[in-house]
């Protein structure tokens, strides 16, 4: 989990620039996008295939 803290009357822009950074850092965008449609079982291998042959 990623959690910034933003005091009363905090500078909110600073805030946000440092939870992009540590999502950037904790490579959650990356992950999701490779999540974000499910691959079957054999078209992983077909694909794994592919690629060697390439």
């Amino acid at each position: 989990m990623v959690m910034v803290n933003v005091k009363n009357h905090g500078d909110f822009d600073k805030a946000l620039r440092i939870f992009k950074a540590k999502v950037r850092k904790a490579q959650i965008m990356e992950i999701t996008q490779r999540k974000a449609y499910y691959i079957s079982p054999s078209e992983q291998k077909h694909r794994r295939r592919h690629k060697r042959s390439r």
